[in-house]
């Protein structure tokens, strides 16, 4: 029984990851080869360069999140690590795991998958093959917003290629149309209707972008929602979730008993950096120890 659910969780996680890469490489070769290549002359050099900035950034957060330590509590060297960051006066900065039989920083969580403890644990992903922890979840998130930002971008351009070109305000029927760009106002072809790449299959191709970019848009809005009010409310999605079951946790404190604003919050995300590199995911994320920034949270075992 344990060896079959291991290998239903292998093929989900499988399956799963595999499916980021099919619509990143939707994006990286069906969107330009449907709608770009065919009106380069046209598209400005700013909307082509902003597709390739939002494609290669979403890449390299989708990489990295899943590369990244999430904050693994594997060793005593780990706790030391983590533990001058938990000095709290009134109530010990550490807790025992029974399922790794070793004490942990407070807000660690543990992770069957993983089979560890993870320092600020937000969620076990399978997208990424990795868990979402207190240093890699940032990484998560702007892997959230620029993919929202690349599914914007190819949604622009496949309803603009769909409504300019096969509307019934062009004065060319769905049945006849074939590909065209705009040269000098006029509408010309840019594909030999004679080719593989005729009107009805071109058109059946525009709509399946259209409703892959559309789906993944809204399932990464809805994360990117979720991770906001984390945000917000300075909590993981675990903690979120605990709070919908038992509505018990206090709300987010530093240790003066201050709620933290939403600056404070952020910066215990993306880092005690400048905030204008917050949206930069190849950089090293800065970390302040100190006990004003601990929030004030029962930890919640998974």
């Amino acid at each position: 029984t344990s060896l079959i659910k291991r290998m239903k969780l292998f093929w989900k996680d499988l399956l799963s990851y595999l499916a980021v890469w099919f619509v990143w490489l939707y994006g990286a070769i069906e969107v330009p080869r449907l709608v770009l290549l065919p009106r380069l002359s046209d598209l400005s050099a700013l909307a082509l360069i902003w597709y390739i900035f939002v494609l290669v950034t979403t890449l390299a957060c989708f990489l990295m999140a899943g590369r990244s330590n999430p904050g693994y509590v594997t060793s005593d060297e780990d706790v030391k690590q983590y533990v001058g960051r938990f000095l709290i006066k009134d109530r010990p900065g550490m807790e025992f795991c029974p399922k790794c039989n070793r004490e942990r920083p407070v807000r660690s969580h543990h992770c069957s998958r993983c089979n560890c403890c993870v320092l600020e644990m937000d969620h076990h992903c399978p997208f990424v093959l990795n868990c979402i922890g207190e240093h890699n979840r940032w990484r998560f998130i702007l892997l959230l917003f620029y993919g929202i930002l690349l599914c914007a971008s190819a949604q622009y351009h496949l309803w603009r290629d769909l409504l300019g070109y096969y509307a019934p305000t062009c004065g060319i029927s769905h049945a006849k149309a074939a590909p065209h760009t705009l040269s000098g106002g006029r509408i010309e072809p840019a594909i030999d209707s004679s080719s593989s790449s005729c009107p009805d299959y071109r058109l059946s191709r525009l709509i399946s972008a259209i409703i892959i970019s559309l789906i993944t848009m809204v399932a990464m809005g809805m994360l990117f929602t979720v991770q906001s009010i984390g945000i917000r409310e300075s909590r993981t999605t675990l903690e979120l979730l605990e709070i919908v079951r038992q509505k018990q946790l206090p709300s987010a404190a530093d240790s003066r008993g201050r709620r933290l604003t939403l600056f404070e919050s952020m910066s215990r995300v993306f880092g005690y950096d400048s905030p204008w590199v917050w949206p930069v995911p190849c950089r090293r994320r800065k970390d302040r120890l100190i006990d004003e920034e601990v929030v004030k949270l029962s930890s919640i075992n998974v």
